[in-house]
């Protein structure tokens, strides 16, 4: 078909084709803008591309040139972290099983994941009778309930709660104890830190001679470093020596 040039002439009511036009050649004159309708830019190609606003082909956003095919990536695992407006670059994976610790407008830095670290220990049977007035170290040599980190041994050193290495911070001591009945004077128990007393904690024994008393303290957070070690210390005046019925105690770390 032969192609006919129009210019500035009424062609009526004749139907203008494709053919018609010049296109053979990849011109964009009568391309569509901002001012004006116009023509189709030329297609882009592909499947995934789209035609914006100001006439060109992207891909669209999330797509094509997007953080998952950006440079900064070495491996699976990294990160990107942004480091001002519209930037970021790389923050290399961590270890398994850690965990992500803001540092404020700094780089976030990989820490430990939380971990419950403690000791329940217990004596069950063969419990000793104390002397009046006079303070006696009780040992726990019956099967740990718990013992997450190797803090205490019962067949050896078995009155020590002794922190390992790497768990240095904040440990809470408990302790558990039960006197046999008898309705005179008081019963204490407390911690010692490394074979000083800590605490003791005092109470009136109860007035009813029938009845046992029973102490089930926790105590304040202790700062404790690597073989650091804990112990309970017992103590009552009844005026006599006096039974014991039930003895347990842990500690627990609480943080650094």
């Amino acid at each position: 078909m032969s192609k006919t040039r129009i210019v500035s002439q009424d062609i009526g009511d004749a139907t203008v084709l494709p053919d018609d036009l010049d296109v053979s050649a990849d011109n964009t004159t009568a391309d569509a803008t901002t001012g004006h309708h116009g023509l189709l830019p030329k297609l882009g190609g592909g499947s995934s591309n789209y035609l914006r606003a100001d006439g060109t082909w992207n891909a669209p956003p999330g797509t094509g040139s997007s953080v998952a095919a950006d440079t900064i990536w070495d491996a699976a695992g990294d990160l990107a972290v942004g480091t001002g407006s519209d930037t970021a670059h790389k923050l290399t994976a961590g270890t398994s099983g850690t965990i992500l610790k803001s540092a404020g407008s700094a780089d976030p830095t990989w820490a430990v994941a939380p971990t419950f670290h403690g000791v329940h220990a217990k004596k069950t049977a063969s419990f000793p009778s104390l002397t009046d007035n006079v303070l006696t170290t009780l040992a726990f040599d019956d099967t740990d309930t718990y013992d997450t980190d190797a803090l205490h041994d019962p067949s050896s050193n078995n009155t020590k709660l002794i922190v390992p290495s790497g768990l240095n911070g904040y440990w809470v001591p408990w302790v558990k104890i039960s006197f046999a009945a008898n309705a005179t004077g008081r019963r204490a128990v407390g911690p010692m830190k490394n074979g000083t007393l800590y605490f003791l904690d005092s109470r009136n024994a109860v007035v009813t001679a029938a009845k046992a008393t029973q102490l089930m303290i926790t105590f304040p957070p202790i700062a404790l470093v690597a073989t650091d070690y804990i112990e309970f210390q017992a103590i009552q005046n009844s005026t006599g020596s006096l039974s014991t019925t039930e003895q347990e105690c842990g500690m627990y770390l609480m943080g650094t």
